[in-house]
């Protein structure tokens, strides 16, 4: 996790260094111009693999530090330091001259394959060495930027830049490793500019695509159901297949008295109410069992052991994304007025008017859409360590600005090990959390 981030001289000016409290959220303020979203970029640089984009902003040193690790990168004018090692800034072009496009990998002792079209390349020479040594550095596209413009002809000094590039390669790896998986939610949310993969591009088509991203979120709700459905489905299949077997092997003594039984079978019919609210799987024979009367119940008490513990164990692959569905339905619902908000694993997401009718997700206010687009991404999308959100209040009104650090919490909840940090101009945003505050006006004029 962060413990710290610093960074000196950011647009040759400021100052800045954000320290995170016990709470692990961290609120950043400051006027415009101060450097809040840009800082949010820099980290995001930093942890998207993208060093070569942290790189184009201005600052003299950027540097992050974790529970057990840290790495400082600090600009000069002609080279830039990873920690103790110097490099040259690296040269987008020298992987072109070295005849090795990003969209070239290889599969083999001496092939290459072509991502865009699959086909198969031979090579021979003095390019597979190189490439040999560059897989110490394969997933990191500036690593290996920096490895391609490392001169072998001088074999001592080469093996001398090698050994540092590794050693600053594992540094920033290790840092990145103890920050986590990260989700940056920027102000832009409700249109997202796209990058297309050169792989699924036709030459004709554009490199970039625009989203829009509330329709986009409704179909990715109807495939991750239907992919839980699908574990569901398997684990039904195996714990059916073994049914018999596990009923002529249960040990009668450890069965439970009815009393658990039939308070096993009401926890149970609750939860087949919220499977059957968002059209997941049915839990088979709940409705059945609810009716008969305790004493025929008696006389199966280990058919009923063994059920109960097979519909839980069933109904654990769906708890976790009806949490979610749960906090997300009441987060929004309580904001919205004349209309409600219903999911489903059919229908993704909906939104009916309280005369009955269907409404457009587009047609909505800009508000109620970032509303929706804010908290699937904060509850369905941040399975991460490190979030960040740049301006939450944009089209938001002043009440449901006060109530969104409330409403955080409430989705931290849900995933404890994170860490929060929030760039916003809104003081209805802070509302009674100002310990929580880190103030760039005031680090930069105090």
């Amino acid at each position: 996790m962060i413990s710290s981030v610093k960074i000196n001289k950011l647009f040759g000016r400021f100052n800045s260094e954000l320290k995170f409290m016990p709470a692990n959220i961290m609120i950043i303020t400051g006027p415009n111009g101060y450097g809040k979203s840009t800082i949010l970029k820099m980290i995001n640089s930093f942890c998207d693999d993208n060093l070569q984009k942290l790189l184009t902003y201005t600052f003299k040193k950027f540097e992050i530090t974790c529970d057990d690790c840290n790495v400082a990168i600090t600009k000069n004018e002609k080279s830039f330091k990873i920690n103790d090692y110097a490099f040259p800034y690296p040269d987008d072009k020298i992987i072109h001259r070295r005849g090795v496009p990003p969209f070239i990998r290889r599969v083999g002792y001496d092939e290459y394959m072509d991502l865009r079209t699959n086909q198969i390349i031979k090579m021979n020479g003095k390019d597979i060495f190189i490439d040999r040594l560059k897989e110490d550095f394969q997933e990191d596209r500036f690593f290996e930027l920096l490895f391609l413009s490392l001169d072998f002809s001088a074999t001592k000094k080469s093996h001398q830049s090698l050994e540092e590039l590794k050693k600053a390669f594992s540094l920033v790896k290790k840092v990145k490793q103890s920050i986590g998986k990260i989700q940056f939610i920027q102000e832009q949310r409700l249109i997202e500019r796209r990058r297309v993969p050169e792989e699924e591009r036709a030459y004709s088509e554009p490199k970039e695509k625009y989203v829009t991203v509330i329709n986009e979120n409704s179909e990715k709700l109807k495939a991750d159901l239907a992919e839980i459905m699908k574990k569901h489905s398997s684990l039904s299949s195996e714990l059916d297949s073994t049914y018999i077997g596990r009923l002529l092997d249960a040990d009668i003594s450890s069965t439970h008295n009815i009393q658990d039984i039939m308070d096993s079978i009401e926890e149970l019919r609750i939860k087949q109410q919220k499977l059957q609210k968002y059209a997941l799987a049915e839990i088979k024979n709940v409705s059945e069992i609810v009716q008969r009367d305790t004493e025929k119940l008696e006389k199966y008490m280990v058919e009923l052991s063994i059920y109960l513990k097979d519909a839980n164990e069933k109904y654990d692959v769906f708890e976790n994304i009806i949490n979610k569905l749960d906090l997300y339905e009441e987060i929004v619902n309580h904001k919205l007025k004349f209309k409600e908000m219903k999911l489903s694993r059919t229908d993704g997401i909906q939104v009916v008017s309280d005369e009955g009718s269907l409404l457009s997700l587009n047609d909505l206010s800009s508000g109620e859409q970032e509303i929706l687009v804010l908290f699937f991404k904060l509850i369905f999308e941040s399975d991460v360590n490190l979030l960040m959100i740049d301006e939450p209040e944009i089209s938001l009104h002043i009440a449901w600005q006060k109530e969104l650090m409330d409403d955080l919490r409430r989705v931290i909840q849900l995933n404890k090990n994170i860490q929060v940090i929030i760039a916003t101009h809104s003081p209805q945003i802070i509302s009674n959390n100002w310990d929580l505050q880190i103030d760039l006006g005031g680090q930069y004029n105090g």
